[in-house]
């Protein structure tokens, strides 16, 4: 919410929309025609977000588009700004480096782009790699742009080529290799002049023998100067990168050949994820929603799909008659102390499912609140903790006391609360926004007030 507008992404073609902050009604409205670019993009969907920026006076909304173009809107009239690119676009596929003997362009985004001091910078996603249809794919290189006029001002190479540091982590090179992009949500510091990147595996998801090494800069968080593109440092979480972990992982074993597999827990979803965490400033809680699942990493030869000689698996987790194998909760938020590291508090999320609560091998014991294994958009406010339940959870919106995770309230929503609230003041009251998905119907977005 900027000067009395929400701004919100809706649809499968990721429109925009602009919402009087007060009333909700529409004041404009934003529709990329992309024709077969939207037909063979792979990150389809409403988007998770848009860039608001304040552009020397002009009020810019940043995008990009499933067919994987940055575009500059002007924020009070939804009007692409001429100035920027061609028209207002910027089309990313240009200058990309492909993986060889690819002619296909599997890359786009998501989320949104970061704008900071000037510069925009741009993401980049691909298909989910648990099944390539080969070991070479396109690489998934970060680019940053003059926030005016769309220039290209920089490139860094999230895969590095020969000469450049990291590539010696590439024992048998990393010419035909690619994915290492960025697909979640970057963060800036302007004192200090980065951009920090969460780069994701290369390809693919579960089977790296094509790729021996270390394989910088997959699974790595590193810092750029946004300006240059310069790095400045890096850490690699996961080293060589089997299991589509982006962030550390406690495995002890590989993906394994054959038909039983390796049980991974808390699952390549599982843990916290795009949603993210909410952070107060005021007492240095940072409060993480997390999920509990189990998967099963199996490898399997199938040529007729991939040239890659193993791909994941078709394999079906284990359970207990339906009971997961791993104790609750299975849905969680967690205070943690970012001064000591200690957890302050821990709270199930959502209650104990029905398949649960009422399975008859569980008849006459007490469970207690199991949570669901869902992942929760968070918002904080001076006192609360709101979370919704996520897909696949009811729809709630639970309030907790932030000092303590009580639970204040339990709020009926028409649609489980899906992406992240928000909260804002207009008008002197205070509103909480978020998009709700009923089942069967269209999302809506729905904000609350006190009366």
């Amino acid at each position: 919410m900027v000067n009395g507008m929400v701004y919100v992404t809706a649809g499968a073609t990721r429109n925009i929309v602009a919402l009087d902050a007060a009333s909700g009604q529409i004041q404009w409205l934003w529709r990329p025609d992309e024709g077969g670019r939207f037909d063979d993009a792979p990150r389809k969907g409403s988007g998770k977000g848009l860039t608001w920026y304040d552009n020397n006076g002009q009020e810019t909304i940043y995008t990009i588009t499933p067919g994987y173009y940055l575009v500059a809107l002007d924020a009070r009239t939804g009007r692409e700004i001429e100035s920027f690119g061609k028209h207002g676009w910027v089309y990313l596929q240009q200058g990309l480096r492909l993986g060889p003997g690819r002619d296909d362009i599997d890359i786009g985004m998501s989320f949104m782009p970061l704008a900071v001091d000037g510069v925009v910078i741009t993401g980049a996603a691909h298909l989910v790699g648990m099944r390539p249809v080969s070991a070479s794919n396109v690489k998934g290189d970060i680019r940053g742009f003059d926030a005016s006029t769309g220039e290209l001002l920089w490139t860094f190479k999230t895969i590095p080529e020969p000469g450049e540091a990291g590539y010696e982590s590439w024992i048998a090179g990393a010419d035909f290799t690619g994915n290492a992009g960025v697909w979640a949500p970057m963060s800036a510091d302007q004192e200090l002049g980065l951009v920090y990147l969460p780069v994701e595996s290369a390809t693919g998801d579960r089977y790296g023998g094509d790729r021996p090494g270390n394989n910088l800069f997959s699974s790595s968080t590193v810092a750029l100067d946004y300006k240059t593109g310069e790095r400045r440092w890096h850490f690699q979480s996961t080293h060589h990168d089997v299991w589509d972990w982006d962030t550390p992982s406690a495995l002890f074993q590989d993906p394994t050949d054959g038909t039983q597999g390796t049980l991974h827990l808390p699952s390549s979803t599982g843990g916290s994820n795009w949603e993210g965490a909410a952070y107060d400033p005021e007492t240095g809680l940072l409060y993480v929603p997390s999920r509990t699942a189990t998967s099963v990493l199996s490898l399997v030869n199938e040529p007729d799909v991939s040239s890659v000689r193993y791909i994941q698996g078709g394999s079906r987790t284990p359970s207990v008659d339906g009971i997961p194998l791993v104790k609750p909760p299975y849905g969680r938020i967690t205070a943690i102390d970012m001064n000591s590291g200690d957890h302050v508090w821990q709270v199930v999320n959502g209650d104990t499912p029905a398949a649960i609560k009422n399975h008859p091998l569980l008849q006459g014991l007490d469970i207690g609140r199991t949570g669901k294994p869902t992942r929760s958009g968070l918002v904080l406010t001076k006192t609360l903790l709101f979370a919704g339940e996520g897909v696949g959870g009811d729809p709630v919106l639970w309030a907790h006391d932030k000092a303590t995770g009580d639970i204040v309230a339990k709020i009926d929503m028409p649609g489980v609360v899906t992406g992240v609230p928000m909260t804002y003041m207009y008008g002197g009251k205070q509103y909480l926004v978020m998009a709700v998905s009923p089942r069967g119907e269209a999302a809506r977005i729905v904000a609350l007030a006190l009366p």
